[in-house]
């Protein structure tokens, strides 16, 4: 299921165990993460709103494949580069590696294209692939969210 991030709260804990939270906030993990969800939030929207123009085309193969061609793939390969980018200037380890984990789909997802556009018959086991690196990043990305302070709400791709 592919969900997508919509809004960030900051966490805030009673006195019991406000002590880890304000360690992390006096360590930069709550502001890392908040900087780094409004870092990738355009590269979010970006993705699902290609997902969504892919869902208008249609069920010719023939518009699939020049919608592949010519919007999706430059499409998928600009947010790679841009995640690319923000990835670099990530200064939290463990926030750089749950980062690439993102990447990891884009790339698997621009690999999917490219396979089914040459006709190979590893394009649909690369997509599931990507959807499976995507999940696991959400669930990464969430469990890092939380133990830094920050909680995440997201929402179903599908419901929009």
């Amino acid at each position: 299921m592919n969900r997508k991030l919509i809004s960030v709260l900051v966490s805030v804990m009673v006195i019991g165990i406000g002590g880890y939270f304000f360690a992390q906030q006096a360590f930069g993990n709550t502001g890392a993460m908040e900087k780094y969800l409004d870092d990738t939030y355009a590269l979010t929207e970006d993705y699902f709103s290609l997902m969504d123009e892919e869902a208008t085309v249609g069920d010719s193969e023939e518009a699939l494949m020049v919608f592949s061609e010519e919007r999706l793939l430059p499409g998928l390969k600009e947010i790679l580069e841009r995640s690319e980018a923000i990835g670099e200037t990530i200064g939290k380890e463990k926030l750089a590696e749950v980062h690439e984990l993102h990447n990891e789909s884009l790339r698997l997802h621009i690999a999917s294209e490219e396979a089914w556009q040459s006709g190979e018959e590893t394009a649909f086991d690369l997509l599931m692939q990507s959807d499976e690196k995507y999940i696991e990043y959400e669930e990464k990305l969430e469990k890092l969210a939380g133990r830094w302070g920050v909680k995440l709400e997201w929402e179903d791709w599908e419901e929009q």
